[in-house]
């Protein structure tokens, strides 16, 4: 009978690939070279991941699964007073802390996820749910919410990649500008907190 996998021993692997992943690059990069800089047994780590495409893929679902829990903590509040900037300096501290691993990822073509798909789609959903609770409340002005869902995380998205990554654009300016956009989409001409402008 097999024992169980260490969680402890598989978070050490995990990030030691993000470490070998960001210094050599993804394509460079051998399971080799992981298991040295994790201190364990080829061997070992095979238990673990099966290939770098298999880590990879598991590094992105932990940045994935950090976002959601953002998503859900920070989006129901942008009704409030200071509830969209919240929000935004919510999901700009998750994308810094994991930077190095953003721009790998966007400058390499890494392992496509077959989750891919799906793993937007429980954003989506995730996200046009709060949204429309929102809307259903009259808190924030009514529009589709899985439209109104996937064009605001795209202008993040744009935020993350061009003011944090690859610092193109000055991020204070970005954010807000953004939160002046998103104030001007949910609320109208009104404050957050009183009743949304209806669209005419």
């Amino acid at each position: 009978m097999a024992r169980p996998l260490d969680p402890q021993k598989k978070k050490s692997i995990l990030n030691a690939a993000k470490k070998v992943f960001i210094r050599d690059g993804f394509s460079n990069t051998r399971m080799a070279d992981i298991a040295v800089e994790a201190e364990v047994a080829a061997g070992t780590l095979y238990r673990y991941f099966e290939s770098k495409e298999a880590l990879s893929i598991e590094i992105a679902n932990d940045f994935f699964e950090r976002c959601l829990i953002v998503v859900g903590d920070t989006l129901p509040l942008i009704a409030e007073p200071g509830g969209i900037e919240r929000h935004i300096d919510a999901v700009i501290e998750i994308a810094r802390s994991e930077k190095e691993v953003l721009h790998m990822a966007s400058s390499e073509a890494l392992c496509k996820d077959p989750r891919d798909d799906e793993a937007h789609l429980k954003f989506l959903n995730l996200t046009a749910g709060i949204l429309q609770d929102l809307m259903d409340k009259d808190l924030i002005r009514k529009y589709d919410s899985k439209s109104l869902s996937d064009i605001i995380g795209w202008m993040i998205h744009s935020l993350i990649m061009t003011g944090i990554v690859f610092e193109f654009l000055d991020l204070e300016t970005q954010k807000k500008t953004l939160v002046k956009m998103l104030s001007a989409i949910f609320f109208g001409d009104n404050e957050p907190g009183l009743k949304p402008e209806l669209q005419t």
